[in-house]
C-alpha cells in the first residue's frame, strides 16, 4: 500500500555491532531486530510495499577483517530485520549500496576522515557525531526510499570525475 510520508527517506544510526548473517536468530538476533524497528519507527518510517532503496553503511574503529563484518554481511541482515514493519518482504528492496568505512584508518581503506557526510539528514548525523565523540566503536547508519530510475546508474568512479 502506498504510504505518501513512507515516500521520503527514513534514515536512523545505531550504536553498536551490525547484527551478522548468522546471528540473526535467537536472542540476540530479535533484540538486534527489535532495536532496527524501533529506530526505524522512531525515524518517522510507515510501512511501504512499493519499491525502495536501501543504504547501509558500517563506520567502525579498528577494523579486523576476520571479526568484523563486511558490506555485504552487515546490509542483507537489516533487511531482513524491518520485514513487517517497513514492508512486508525485502524484496522491495531494489537497489542496496552498502560500505564499510574505517573511523581513523590510516591504511589506504575507506575512512570517515576522506567520506562527505554533509548530506547525512539532520536527526541521523546528530547521533553519528555523538557517537563518534564517545568514540563507539560500531556505528550502522541506515537509509530507506522511494527507488527512481535514475538511481542506477554504472561506472561510479567516473561519475565523481575520478578515473
Amino acid at each position: 500500500m502506498d504510504d505518501p510520508v513512507s515516500r521520503d527517506p527514513v534514515s536512523f544510526v545505531r550504536a553498536g555491532r551490525p547484527l551478522s548473517a548468522n546471528k540473526t536468530k535467537g536472542k540476540i538476533g530479535e533484540k538486534i531486530a527489535a532495536d532496527l524497528k524501533g529506530l526505524y519507527r522512531a525515524a518517522g518510517g510507515g510501512h511501504w510495499n512499493g519499491f525502495r532503496y536501501g543504504v547501509v553503511y558500517y563506520f567502525v574503529r579498528d577494523y579486523k577483517p576476520h571479526n568484523d563484518s563486511d558490506a555485504d554481511n552487515v546490509s542483507k541482515p537489516i533487511w531482513d530485520a524491518l520485514e513487517g514493519e517497513a514492508y512486508d518482504d525485502d524484496k522491495v528492496v531494489r537497489l542496496r549500496r552498502a560500505g564499510v568505512i574505517e573511523i581513523g584508518a590510516s591504511n589506504g581503506a575507506p575512512s570517515l576522515d576522506v567520506i562527505d557526510v554533509t548530506e547525512m539528514p539532520a536527526a541521523a548525523s546528530d547521533r553519528f557525531f555523538l557517537l563518534l565523540e564517545q568514540e563507539e566503536r560500531h556505528i550502522v547508519y541506515v537509509e530507506l526510499g522511494a527507488v527512481t530510475p535514475n538511481m542506477f546508474t554504472f561506472n561510479l568512479a567516473n561519475r565523481q570525475g575520478s578515473a
